[in-house]
């Protein structure tokens, strides 16, 4: 019995320290980035006061990408149950914004059947632009990949399903 209630209580604590963890992620900018880059966000020194600096409301040019899941009503029509739907909805969040932090982006919000990222040179580095491009090629490969394993949550497949990618630079 003491055993079991003491691997109880370690799961329990295990999925309260997870759960933390997720709302923590899940809220203000950390979430947004990649881990490896977080420590920016923390940095006291003039250098990471000055990477600070560019999010305290000032304008910044940046690499902007814009990604739309074409014909996202069709699919959502021939879903076989609404949470078959969302479980692929789900998924392909997921896979966007790991491509979007992959490459030193930072993911600015999905909109249910899309999503918006920058691509800043204070993050990004030089190479801001080609990283936004290559996370552009990375969310097709992804779509594609959950698409095709999430194939039994649709009753039918509709065609030109894809996603629709635009990508800019400017003032943001």
């Amino acid at each position: 019995a003491m055993l079991a209630f003491a691997e109880g209580a370690a799961s329990a604590i295990l999925g309260a320290r997870r759960e933390d963890q997720n709302r923590i992620d899940r809220t203000g900018f950390c979430h947004r980035i990649r881990r490896s880059s977080h420590y920016l966000l923390n940095d006291r020194t003039p250098a990471g006061r000055q990477f600070l600096a560019h999010f305290a409301g000032a304008e910044a040019d940046c690499f902007v990408m814009a990604i739309d899941i074409r014909k996202s009503t069709d699919l959502m029509l021939n879903a076989k149950t609404p949470p078959c739907f969302e479980e692929f909805i789900s998924a392909i969040e997921a896979s966007l914004k790991d491509a979007v932090r992959e490459n030193v982006g930072i993911v600015d919000k999905f909109t249910g059947d899309g999503l918006l990222a920058y691509f800043p040179p204070f993050l990004a580095g030089e190479e801001a632009g080609m990283r936004c491009l290559r996370a552009a090629s990375r969310c097709h490969d992804a779509f594609e990949k959950v698409y095709t394993q999430k194939r039994h949550c649709f009753q039918l497949r509709p065609a030109g399903v894809g996603l629709g990618i635009g990508v800019d630079y400017g003032a943001v």
